[in-house]
């Protein structure tokens, strides 16, 4: 007879609830609109760390700016020169506005202080250029009829004196303004030492290739016009030599760079 009584049975497992899938949708459709609230919801969380890192990238970019824009640089002036033969070298400057007329004295003689060398032709006639020092009367810088204002340089003439401590560097007009009395001047000798100085007092006027090759004596001209300025060497330099030269001409920020101020 079959046993009627049955062991304890399991219940039996609750169907899994699928979405309900609205009329005219598709799961794959329902799965992408899931996706999309996702994203939504960590969209806001993802833009405000993109904010923070590009505030933060900023931040440093401004304080290099910063930092660079007030630290103060040199501002180098690069030019080329001569140590002046004898060791030393006097200037006869204009004593009025006009134009170079006549010379009186060839270049190579010997001239004494007071001595009449050459004319400036002015609108009320010439005015007499007279030798301020003695020595060896080297030539002159500017060529017949080139204007002159006070000041510029007329002639030059060696001095007796052999300290071997006076050189003249050419600058462009450009960076002339920049060079003051007194700035800081490293100096390497060709086939010599390395100097140091200071710029002298003395300049001249804008002056052609042609006469920088020739008063100074140069063996190649300069591209270009060039400003002679006076250098002062701490210690005796080769008599002759040439040279080129870094002027400080200032110890400015870039932020007063691009303001202009010096």
């Amino acid at each position: 007879m079959p046993d009627t009584e049955a062991g304890p049975q399991s219940p039996p497992a609750p169907k899994q609830s699928q979405p309900t899938v609205p009329p005219g949708f598709s799961p794959d459709g329902l799965q992408s609109a899931d996706s999309s609230k996702r994203l939504d919801e960590l969209l806001p969380v993802t833009s405000l760390r993109l904010w923070l890192l590009a505030l933060a990238a900023a931040i440093l970019v401004g304080a290099a700016v910063a930092y660079t824009a007030v630290t103060p640089r040199n501002v180098i002036v690069a030019g080329e020169g001569r140590v002046v033969g004898d060791g030393g070298i006097g200037l006869v400057t204009s004593t009025a506005d006009g134009q170079f007329g006549s010379f009186s004295v060839e270049p190579g003689s010997r001239v004494t202080v007071g001595q009449r060398i050459a004319d400036i032709i002015t609108e009320s006639g010439p005015v007499p250029q007279y030798t301020q020092v003695e020595g060896t009367l080297l030539g002159y810088l500017p060529s017949p009829g080139a204007p002159l204002k006070v000041g510029d340089w007329i002639a030059q003439v060696t001095l007796k004196v052999d300290d071997g401590k006076i050189g003249l560097v050419t600058v462009l007009p450009a960076d002339a303004s920049k060079v003051k009395e007194g700035q800081p001047v490293k100096v390497a000798i060709v086939d010599g030492p390395t100097l140091v100085g200071h710029i002298g007092p003395e300049r001249s006027g804008s002056l052609s290739a042609a006469r920088i090759q020739e008063g100074l004596g140069t063996l190649d001209p300069p591209s270009g016009p060039r400003v002679a300025v006076e250098v002062l060497f701490d210690e005796p330099a080769p008599a002759g030599y040439e040279f080129s030269a870094q002027i400080m001409v200032s110890e400015r920020t870039l932020l007063q760079q691009l303001l202009g101020l010096s």
